[in-house]
């Protein structure tokens, strides 16, 4: 099984062919991640965004404008409808912001042990979302239970 990081520099030789740095993702073609995912439904592309938040927490910046809509939109859908694939799609969007919350633990850690790299940046994504998460968190907490019980 190949580790983290030879997986991260198969997916960046395929994805920055041209050298420029960014991240150039097709979601609409027929294997987007390259990598056993497969984007044929909004799970599988959610799945895909979890996979370049890990492999390309760097590289995030530019992207989490709307990483941050698309993630919350489809938290408050999966709230808003009693419907399996919103609630999947939903879960994905929380894994992201896991994946997210774990990667920033990691780099904090790291660079409280004295690394001082590319792989110890820390951009606070976690932190600066908290404050919308948590509500919404909490609210699609509330609907599971409610829903388990009905």
């Amino acid at each position: 099984m190949s580790s983290d990081r030879e997986e991260q520099d198969k997916v960046e030789d395929e994805v920055d062919e041209d050298g420029s740095g960014e991240i150039d993702i097709n979601e609409c073609s027929s294997n987007p991640c390259k990598h056993s995912s497969k984007c044929s439904d909004k799970v599988a592309a959610y799945e895909c965004i979890v996979l370049i938040a890990e492999l390309y927490y760097a590289k995030l910046p530019a992207y989490m404008k709307a990483l941050y809509d698309l993630t919350l939109a489809a938290i408050q859908a999966a709230i808003a409808q009693a419907d399996d694939e919103y609630d999947e799609v939903g879960r994905q969007a929380v894994e992201f912001w896991t994946t997210i919350c774990d990667e920033e633990m990691k780099r904090t850690e790291e660079a409280e042990d004295g690394v001082h790299d590319e792989t110890t940046v820390v951009h606070n994504f976690a932190k600066a979302a908290v404050g919308h998460l948590v509500p919404l968190l909490l609210e699609a907490m509330c609907k599971q239970i409610g829903r388990a019980h009905v």
